[in-house]
């Protein structure tokens, strides 16, 4: 199963600036990811299923900085998830949202793009030689 990994440099819940890559070291622009997931209404759900993707929170780091940035968080933005070749699933951008969701709204559900990997190869950064 490949991981994907957010590297979130966001202020409050605006990602211009933010990547996310996997364990082959392959990197994709969230801005990018999201205006292509944007362009196809089925990548689009108004009421993603927490319960799916609430393993996704192992990676949220629960420190006061974190804290603070996770309750700020705007949960009507949706979060971005990657579904890999082999159907399992990775928050690429949102796990503040995710964790806000789940532990402060208690809510069962999150606003989500929701994109299969094979759909974002065409999207991945150039490595430099």
């Amino acid at each position: 199963m490949k991981s994907f990994t957010g590297y979130l440099y966001e202020k409050e819940d605006y990602f211009t600036g933010s990547q996310f890559g996997n364990e082959d070291g392959d990197t994709w622009n969230v801005e990018d990811v999201i205006q292509h997931a944007k362009s196809d209404p089925d990548y689009f759900h108004k009421a993603f299923p927490v319960k799916s993707i609430e393993n996704q929170l192992s990676y949220w780091k629960n420190s006061k900085a974190q804290r603070t940035r996770m309750k700020k968080s705007d949960t009507s933005f949706p979060i971005l998830i990657i579904k890999h070749k082999d159907g399992t699933k990775s928050v690429s951008d949102g796990l503040n949202r995710l964790k806000k969701t789940i532990s402060i709204e208690k809510s069962d559900t999150i606003p989500a793009y929701e994109i299969p990997e094979q759909d974002i190869e065409h999207l991945k950064i150039k490595r430099k030689s």
